[in-house]
């Protein structure tokens, strides 16, 4: 069954990801960082960017065919890092949740597409979390111009 989007809604490619997003998605990985559940770090990875891209982007593929998410992707390895002050007490602990490496690469992969297709239907003058643009530029911007529309109004009523 296929569904019709409305006018001004553009369809966000759903295809494999090709070589090269995979490639750009590991060179993005932070090195230093502790492993998930699968006990890969981004080290492994970017340390034979080939054969990583290769069996990366085979899981993904797998993954994307049969729509089912592997198991240890849905699970997470909390872990408590301590806060300043007396550790026995639960509101100076933080915690965090080390996710698998592989399922993040899949994950930025996704969202690096439905950010180009729908940064093309932003406003321009649409600032946060936008790359390159931010909210204190743009309110200069705007400020500059209000000053010119406003130079010229008074330069036309004379």
């Amino acid at each position: 069954m296929e569904i019709e989007l409305p006018d001004g809604i553009e369809e966000i490619d759903t295809s494999e990801p090709s070589r090269g997003e995979v490639r750009k998605t590991i060179g993005h990985l932070k090195n230093g960082k502790a492993p998930g559940i699968d006990n890969i770090q981004a080290e492994l990875l970017k340390a034979d960017v080939d054969y990583a891209i290769t069996k990366v982007k085979e899981i993904i593929d797998i993954v994307r065919r049969d729509e089912k998410t592997p198991r240890k992707w849905r699970k997470g390895l909390i872990v408590k890092l301590p806060k300043k002050g007396n550790l026995k007490e639960c509101k100076n602990l933080r915690g965090i949740t080390l996710l698998p490496v592989v399922s993040k690469v899949m994950g930025r992969t996704v969202i690096d597409r439905r950010r180009t297709g729908v940064e093309s239907k932003l406003r321009k003058e649409q600032a946060d979390f936008r790359p390159g643009r931010g909210t204190t530029e743009q309110i200069f911007i705007i400020e500059k111009y209000h000053r010119t529309v406003n130079r010229v109004a008074v330069i036309t009523v004379r």
